[in-house]
């Protein structure tokens, strides 16, 4: 269960805005109230609390509030303004301006003394941490703040902070110690009848219940999730808990039970355009029909899962770009700051040192003075200096981690597509154990490859069968035009000996469409794995009609070019980038057919 709910803390002020805060009378209030005092500043931070959707008022509305309370110089003001911009900046996954705002609102805290406050500072800052993978800062925060809620004995803030804490354990796979934290949140929740709360903490339950494989009971949480939902009028909850229900009653194998519920799930996603879960859902539902043996449903849900899928990948990687890029400004602001710490405190120890010489020799205590201040300041520009090169380093080495996974997500979609239509066709004519077969294989294969693309490196044993199982789709395309061979060097431990995922693909689908699907006569395809050394070779050999007929062919048909090597031979450049290795793409055309050798550097698991 995916639709995990964190809760962002917004308490714009003493008199916060509840969920029956009628709209229109704020507004009435705000014309009505023209004098910029206390009042005023209180009006627009609750209007922009409950405008947060509508970005561009939500930010007018608090900027102003800012503004105002900077002019009669209430401090509380500021505090609640800075706090509030803050929240949602980290909402938006805008990082570096929250961090700006949430500093902002911790100084004036600070300077109130006021700990309270302060303490839900630091709650933000635990989501912003938990946001960038910084599991353990993000609960050091978020523990710091449940400690403050205890001392000042707030129950709203310790319902919050159980919920997040919560989180981490979830995140971490611990358990019992997330089901612990979420049961807390709910029976403070049902003690000051939070609706947010209750409805979180069902939600999380049901998520946590699911991973424990307790499928009937993480049911009766969602379910009571649904009938609360309904009642308070929560569509985003309401959905959350309807997918839970599909995905425990389709493990419990009540198929017919779990696709309504899914298409349920589904028709709200769609209403709120809330694309993940329009994913999550079509994804579901092939699955189920496909197990419900209903085939031309299990397709048509799997091509609109494909389109959803296509739809957003761009956006998340695009999204992990910004997300590194802002680690990257966060960690060199907090460089930064510690710096000029230590530089303060190297001038206050060369000024102790003056004052001391300064008493037995002007001399000797301005030489003292000079040697001690170029030294500290080389160790600080040297130190400096390491620290940006290092996070330079590092940063580049994310990117292009990431400019790796967009390479690998873009890999191959015709052949996605060609098989989608195979099985429409097979179907089509009534050959329903073809389409079965074809249909299970090319589950297995995506679900392969949806798995390995979220890794940098995965075992040759889990390569080699996503690559068996798509030969043995397009051989079936090819009404078994190919054979194909795999060997593998008996000095390697395939299960241990890491390589990038989805690597050999692109050259055996140039073997199959660029050199076997024009010969005339069977055709084969060879793999072969071994040692050389301290690095894998990998050949890919067939004996096809080779880059010269296959190249006439293509000028005469107009065939579009395969950009499946050149994303291989890219992949490979990152790679080589990264590692500091000399891997190589030979290719060598042969008497009949050609030959494609991979060197990559020897990789181990442990």
């Amino acid at each position: 269960m995916k639709n995990i709910f964190i809760v962002i803390l917004i308490l714009c002020c003493h008199t916060a805005a509840s969920q029956s805060e009628n709209i229109d009378s704020l507004y009435k209030e705000l014309r009505t109230h023209l004098q910029e005092d206390t009042t005023r500043v209180k009006l627009l931070i609750l209007l922009g609390n409950v405008e947060q959707h509508n970005h561009n008022l939500a930010d007018s509305f608090t900027l102003k509030a800012f503004e105002i309370s900077q002019k009669i110089n209430w401090q509380m003001g500021v505090f609640y303004s800075c706090r509030q911009m803050g929240a949602f900046f980290l909402d938006r996954s805008q990082f570096v301006q929250a961090i700006d705002y949430l500093q902002k609102a911790l100084k004036v805290a600070e300077l109130m003394n006021n700990e309270k406050q302060a303490a839900t500072i630091y709650n933000n800052m635990a989501l912003i941490y938990m946001n960038l993978g910084e599991l353990e800062r993000a609960l050091k925060n978020y523990r710091y703040f449940y400690d403050m809620c205890i001392k000042t004995k707030s129950e709203i803030g310790m319902g919050y902070a159980q919920n997040n804490i919560g989180q981490i354990f979830l995140k971490t796979n611990q358990i019992d110690s997330a089901v612990f934290y979420f049961e807390k949140c709910l029976a403070i929740g049902q003690k000051i009848n939070n609706n947010d709360f209750i409805l979180n903490s069902y939600l999380n339950l049901g998520a946590a219940y699911d991973s424990k494989k307790d499928f009937k009971r993480a049911l009766e949480f969602f379910n009571q999730g649904i009938e609360k939902a309904k009642k308070v009028g929560d569509s985003i909850a309401y959905m959350g808990c309807l997918e839970g229900v599909a995905e425990a009653n389709f493990y419990l194998k009540n198929y017919t039970t779990a696709i309504s519920y899914c298409n349920d799930a589904l028709l709200i996603a769609k209403k709120y355009n809330k694309l993940v879960n329009q994913r999550e859902c079509y994804m579901m539902l092939s699955d189920m029909y496909n197990e419900k043996r209903e085939f031309d449903k299990a397709l048509e849900a799997y091509k609109n899962f494909i389109q959803v899928r296509d739809s957003i990948i761009n956006q998340e990687v695009k999204s992990e770009i910004v997300k590194k890029e802002m680690q990257y400004e966060f960690d060199k602001k907090e460089a930064l700051l510690k710096s000029e710490n230590d530089k303060k405190e190297l001038i206050a120890s060369a000024e102790i040192i003056r004052q001391r010489t300064v008493k037995n020799s002007a001399i000797v205590g301005a030489t003292i003075l000079l040697f001690a201040g170029f030294t500290s300041f080389a160790f600080y520009k040297r130190r400096r200096d390491a620290l940006e090169q290092k996070k330079e380093s590092d940063f580049m080495a994310q990117v292009s981690d990431t400019e790796m996974k967009a390479l690998r997500a873009q890999m191959n979609p015709h052949f996605i597509f060609n098989s989608l239509n195979s099985i429409g066709d097979y179907i089509s004519r009534n050959e329903n154990k073809v389409a079965d077969n074809y249909l299970s294989k090319f589950a297995k294969l995506m679900r392969k490859i949806l798995e390995n693309s979220e890794q940098k490196e995965i075992s040759i044993n889990d390569d080699l069968q996503a690559l068996e199982l798509y030969m043995q789709l397009e051989s079936m395309r090819l009404d078994n035009k190919f054979t194909y061979e795999i060997k593998v060097d008996e000095n390697i431990d395939i299960e241990n000996t890491l390589i990038p995922p989805l690597l050999l693909q692109p050259f055996v689908e140039n073997s199959i469409w660029h050199g076997i699907a024009h010969k005339q006569g069977a055709g084969k395809i060879s793999i072969e794995i071994k040692k050389d050394g301290e690095m894998i070779s990998c050949v890919v050999e067939d004996n096809g009609i080779g880059r010269q007929q296959s190249a006439m062919l293509k000028t005469e048909t107009k065939e579009k070019k395969n950009l499946g090597m050149k994303i291989t031979q890219a992949r490979i450049d990152i790679l080589n980038k990264i590692k500091k290795s000399n891997a190589v793409v030979e290719l060598t055309d042969l008497v009949q057919g050609m030959r494609v050798e991979i060197k990559l550097p020897l990789l181990l698991s442990f």
